[in-house]
């Protein structure tokens, strides 16, 4: 699959800062990170989707210049405020990408980075 041409490429990469949630599932704490540089929302258990369904596979370059299919995309709920849609279910991942073009553009927002002194 990864080989066929048919298949879109997407990248992560950039990581800029993180944040933690916790899931009240049997996986215990799952970390997402923001990343400037994604093309998509990523996350690696399926049971942070309140929905998900079967998509073309997107073949995803990771920062290690490795490669990895998703299959599955979907919904995954953060928080009353924020709601992530089009998440790419990538298994093998051992972290969960918030991409921040897609969440200011979702959001209709802007996200600033600014260090306290």
């Amino acid at each position: 699959m990864i080989q066929n041409s048919k298949v879109k490429e997407r990248a992560v990469n950039n990581t800029m800062g993180g944040t933690s949630k916790r899931n009240p599932g049997k996986e215990g704490k799952c970390f997402w990170i923001l990343d400037t540089g994604a093309t998509d929302h990523e996350a690696c258990s399926i049971s942070l989707f309140i929905s998900y369904h079967k998509i073309k596979p997107v073949r995803v370059k990771l920062p290690n210049n490795q490669y990895v299919c998703a299959t599955h995309a979907g919904t995954v709920f953060l928080s009353k405020n924020i709601t992530l849609h089009n998440v790419l279910y990538i298994p093998d991942f051992t972290l969960n990408i918030i991409s921040v073009q897609r969440l200011i553009s979702s959001l209709k927002c802007q996200l600033v980075f600014s260090r306290i002194p």
